[in-house]
């Protein structure tokens, strides 16, 4: 009989403890329940968070582009069309320098401006001995008043017809072959030089 009784109390203590445990297990298992809600909770927020930031960082590349392809309303400022006068020296002799200053326009006509300075002791005239254009020898005229005093200069120039230039082949103007005579302006017309040809490149 007490050994029956010690194998109940025994049975008892071992039901007890079954229960105890059980009672732990279940509380371990729902701490762990909650942790990993806890951290998935987490992660869907991170998650959340970088889509929004992705979202935003699409809105900010859209607008960018948006606004690199939108036509631009000021209006480009227009490059001047007018040509470089590019100034050149023709002759520098026994006094008398006669510089190219560049070509004009007026009145059907084309002119080769030029710049007359009379450095010598006697007024001078000059006229062009040799002109040839693109290549082909034409006529041109200067103003017969052009006569240069003494220490004086001159604005003068050797013209010719648009409609001559134009029926034969030569316009546009893209080079100038020339030389001059220079003779004295009083009486005695005598010839004081002839400078050498030189080559005018119309710019």
């Amino acid at each position: 009989m007490k050994k029956a009784g010690i194998i109940f109390l025994t049975a008892i203590l071992a039901l007890s403890v079954a229960a105890c445990s059980s009672s732990e297990t279940a509380q371990i298992t729902q701490e762990e329940s909650d942790r990993v809600v806890s951290e998935r909770d987490a992660l869907q927020q991170q998650e959340d968070d970088l889509l929004e930031q992705q979202e935003a960082l699409s809105n900010n590349s859209s607008d960018t582009m948006e606004n690199l392809t939108e036509p631009d309303d000021q209006e480009e400022p227009v490059e001047s069309q007018q040509p470089q006068t590019t100034e050149q020296v023709l002759v520098d002799q026994n006094g008398v320098k006669i510089t190219y200053t560049g070509i004009g326009h007026s009145l059907e006509h084309t002119e080769f401006n030029l710049r007359i300075e009379n450095n010598s002791e006697i007024p001078i005239m000059l006229y062009p001995s040799y002109l040839s254009v693109n290549g082909i020898m034409v006529v041109g005229f200067m103003s017969e008043s052009a006569k240069v005093m003494p220490g004086k200069t001159a604005n003068d120039g050797i013209t010719m017809l648009d409609a001559y230039l134009e029926e034969n082949g030569l316009s546009p103007v893209e080079n100038i072959e020339l030389s001059f005579v220079v003779y004295s302006a009083d009486t005695t017309r005598e010839t004081i030089f002839e400078s050498d040809v030189v080559t005018i490149q119309v710019k």
